[in-house]
């Protein structure tokens, strides 16, 4: 997180705007803004990220940056190798969750450039 602050800064505010709209409609604007003001710290996310990798996905797929995990069948074992926009990573885990974190922290990489680059 404190390497990638642009991704970081995304991730929370992606957060914060998956649960606003996860409340129901009559839900007094009150306790939305009280709600809105809370902020996901980053203790939060890297723990959401250790249990739930996944769960990221779909912030990367908004900034184009699709990822997928590819399962491999050498000799009867079964491997996970993680991909981006298509491109092998370059790795091969044992459990698809390994897969999933090197995949997120790849797309961690990406998108604090991508968003460094639109800043300039």
């Amino acid at each position: 997180m404190k390497t990638y602050p642009k991704s970081a800064e995304y991730i929370k505010e992606w957060f914060t705007m998956q649960f606003m709209n996860s409340l129901k409609e009559d839900v007094p604007t009150n306790f939305k803004e009280y709600v809105k003001s809370l902020s996901i710290d980053e203790e939060q996310i890297i723990k959401m990220l250790d249990s739930q990798p996944r769960a990221l996905f779909d912030a990367f797929d908004i900034q184009e940056i699709y990822i997928s995990i590819i399962t491999l069948y050498p000799e009867n074992d079964l491997l996970f190798s993680p991909s981006i926009n298509g491109v092998s990573i370059g790795v091969v885990c044992s459990t698809r969750k390994e897969a999933e974190k090197l995949a997120i922290e790849k797309a961690f990489n990406l998108l604090n450039e991508k968003l460094c680059m639109t800043e300039s």
